[in-house]
C-alpha cells in the first residue's frame, strides 16, 4: 500500500438505504487497504422547534441504522477499526465538518437523500464542492477486482484527480485506464481534410499530451499499468461507458478543460447521477 495513501480516517454517511449499505461496504475495504478508522456518520437537521432531530422512536431507528452498518462493515473487513457518530446538525454541514479531518468521504447513491431532503445530486455535489477531501458516491454493490479509470483534461485539478488514481490503482494492484475526451478545432480538422490522412497526427499531438499528463505520476508509479484512451465522444459518456468494467471512476470538479472548456462539474455531475460504479470526486485542494 502507498504511503501516500494517507493516515486519515473514511468517513461513510450511513442513512439506511440500500446504497449507503453498499457505500459502507465499500468504505471498509478501504479503510482495511488503508489500515486506517472507519467512521460511521449518520446526521440529520434539528426539527422546527426541537433542540434534537428526531423523537425517540426516530432516534432509535438512527441507532438501528448505526448499527447495521457496523455489521456490514465488520463482515466485509473483519479487522477494521471503526466508530460511529451522530451529527444533530444540517447533514451536509455535518459531513463537510467531518471532511476537515477524513481522507475520504463515502455515501451511497439514491434517488432522495435521507441526510437532507435534498436529490442525491445536489446532496453530493454539494459536499464534493465544499469538502476538504475527494468524495466517493457508491450506487451497486462494490466490486472486488476490475481497473481504475480517470478521466484527464490536462487541467489542475485534473492533475489531482490521476494522482488519486494512480493511489488507488496501485493500492488495488489494477490497469490505470485514463480516458482524455477533445474536441478537434473546426482548423484541424480543414488541415486534415486538406492534407488528407493528416488525421492521424492531429491524435498523434493528443496522445502525446495525454503521455505528457501522466509522465510524472507513471514515473511516480512504476508498478502500475496504464492504458491511454483518447476519444472525441462527450467525455461523461465515454467514463460511462468505460467504467461499466472499473471498480471505480475518478474525476475532477471544478475549472474548465484546456482542450474541451466544459462545464465546471457537469461529468461528475452525470456521472453521480449515472455510474453504477462507485465514482470519486476530487476538485482543487484535494492534493496528494
Amino acid at each position: 500500500m502507498s504511503s501516500d495513501l494517507g493516515s486519515q480516517p473514511i468517513v461513510a454517511c450511513v442513512d439506511g438505504l440500500t446504497p449507503s449499505l453498499h457505500a459502507v461496504r465499500w468504505a471498509a475495504a478501504e479503510a482495511l487497504r488503508r489500515r486506517v478508522l472507519l467512521r460511521l456518520v449518520h446526521a440529520q437537521r434539528p426539527q422546527p422547534g426541537h433542540d434534537s432531530p428526531v423523537d425517540e422512536p426516530q432516534r432509535e431507528q438512527v441507532w438501528q441504522h448505526l448499527w447495521v452498518a457496523a455489521a456490514i462493515a465488520h463482515e466485509t473487513a473483519p479487522p477494521v477499526r471503526l466508530t460511529v457518530r451522530k451529527h444533530p446538525v444540517d447533514p451536509v454541514a455535518g459531513l463537510l465538518e467531518e471532511s476537515h479531518t477524513a481522507g475520504l468521504v463515502v455515501m451511497g447513491a439514491g434517488g432522495q437523500s435521507r441526510f437532507s431532503g435534498l436529490p442525491l445530486g445536489s446532496t453530493a455535489l454539494a459536499l464534493a464542492t465544499g469538502s476538504r477531501c475527494p468524495v466517493v458516491v457508491v450506487r451497486d454493490q462494490p466490486r472486488e477486482s476490475g481497473p481504475v479509470v480517470v478521466g484527464v483534461t490536462g487541467s489542475t485539478v485534473s492533475d489531482l484527480a490521476i494522482g488519486h488514481a494512480f493511489d488507488q490503482a496501485a493500492a488495488r494492484a489494477e490497469t490505470l485506464i485514463a480516458v482524455h475526451a477533445w474536441r478537434p478545432k473546426p482548423a484541424d480538422v480543414d488541415i486534415a481534410a486538406a492534407m488528407g490522412g493528416a488525421w492521424t497526427d492531429i491524435e498523434a499531438k493528443q496522445d502525446q499530451l495525454l503521455a505528457q499528463w501522466l509522465s510524472g505520476w507513471q514515473q511516480r508509479y512504476p508498478q502500475v499499468r496504464v492504458m491511454r484512451v483518447l476519444t472525441t465522444r462527450r467525455a461523461a459518456r465515454c467514463l460511462l461507458d468505460i467504467g461499466q468494467s472499473a471498480q471505480l471512476v475518478v474525476v475532477g470538479c471544478g475549472g474548465r478543460s484546456r482542450g474541451t472548456g466544459l462545464v465546471r462539474g457537469a461529468v461528475p455531475r452525470a456521472l453521480m447521477h449515472r455510474a453504477t460504479v462507485p465514482v470519486m470526486i476530487v476538485r482543487a485542494g484535494h492534493g496528494r
